[in-house]
């Protein structure tokens, strides 16, 4: 299971392999803070409960210096969804945004090199939302790093 976490939207993927089994966005309109961490943490347990991935790959935050105030936010989100894959005993993945991006082969910086690369190499006929295809560059990247652990 790949997760893209965010302070309003949170992308998954679940998949097998390169097989989608479930994909989408949990999104909060929460003006405040504890609401929006509520709703995120009490969906994605739902998700846990209801896939039980053996691992779950979150992203690792990207610290930019232009936009700090986001930083303690997602954060705080991230933070949420460590906790309820701790509290079920499901292995945890921390995965970079570069790391995601090189494994399903996008060149380009930004949100629609990632789109355009996971719709190629899944034969989507769409792109998928940018936060969806970011939890399937999460999955894909975890599965390719399982592989390559079980070769060694």
């Amino acid at each position: 299971m790949g997760v893209d976490n965010g302070s309003h939207v949170m992308g998954y993927a679940v998949m097998d392999g390169e097989t989608i089994l479930d994909a989408g966005m949990v999104k909060t309109s929460a003006k405040d803070q504890g609401q929006r961490l509520s709703v995120i943490y009490t969906e994605f347990c739902v998700l846990l409960d209801q896939h039980k991935p053996d691992i779950v790959a979150i992203e690792t935050p990207f610290i930019n210096p232009k936009f700090m105030n986001a930083v303690i936010p997602l954060s705080h989100s991230r933070g949420v969804l460590v906790l309820a894959v701790a509290q079920r005993g499901i292995r945890r993945m921390d995965i970079s945004a570069p790391s995601a991006k090189a494994a399903v082969g996008a060149k380009q910086k930004g949100k629609a090199s990632v789109q355009c690369a996971v719709q190629v190499r899944l034969s989507l006929s769409e792109a998928p939302p940018p936060d969806v295809a970011d939890s399937m560059a999460l999955a894909i990247c975890a599965a390719q790093k399982l592989a390559s652990e079980a070769v060694q």
